[in-house]
C-alpha cells in the first residue's frame, strides 16, 4: 500500500512538469521543386509559415558534382536556407544560410545580417522563374 501511495504522490508532482515540456517539432517534409545541372532543390512543407503577404519557408539545396565545383575550395555538398518570400512584391530574401560538407560537417552558418556574400543577397530581390528562389507557389498555402 505504501508503494502505491508513493507512486500516486510522485505522479501528482511529476505530471505538471510533463505538461511544460515543449512538443517536438514535426520532421521535415522535403518536396522537390527544382532540378538542373547544378542542384536539386527542395522545400520543407512543414516549415511554411504565413503572415500577411510574407511566407517563410526552409529550402534544401543538394548540389550535383558540377554544382559543387562552382566553389571547389569550400567543398559544399548541400545548404539549408531559411527564406522569406513576399508574395505581393514577388521577392525573395535569404534570412540564413547553413552550408554542409558531404560528411555532414558544418562549413558555414550565416544570417542575412552577416552574409559575406554578394550584397544583393542581404536585401530582398526579384524571384527568377525556374531558379531555386522560384517558390511563389508557396503563396497559395
Amino acid at each position: 500500500m505504501k508503494k502505491v501511495m508513493l507512486l500516486l504522490i510522485a505522479a501528482f508532482f511529476i505530471s505538471p512538469l510533463l505538461i511544460c515540456v515543449p512538443q517536438a517539432q514535426a520532421a521535415a517534409d522535403w518536396k522537390q521543386y527544382c532540378q538542373n545541372e547544378m542542384s536539386t532543390d527542395y522545400y520543407d512543407a512543414n516549415s511554411i509559415q504565413r503572415s500577411g503577404d510574407v511566407v517563410q519557408v526552409t529550402i534544401l539545396i543538394k548540389y550535383t558534382p558540377r554544382g559543387t565545383n562552382v566553389f571547389p575550395s569550400l567543398k559544399i555538398d548541400h545548404q539549408i536556407i531559411f527564406a522569406e518570400i513576399n508574395c505581393r512584391n514577388k521577392t525573395f530574401l535569404q534570412k540564413r544560410i547553413i552550408s554542409y560538407g558531404a560528411d555532414g560537417s558544418l562549413i558555414d552558418d550565416q544570417s542575412s545580417d552577416d552574409l559575406d556574400v554578394l550584397p544583393e543577397e542581404r536585401e530582398p530581390y526579384a524571384i527568377h522563374p525556374g531558379s531555386f528562389d522560384d517558390l511563389l507557389f508557396v503563396c497559395a498555402f
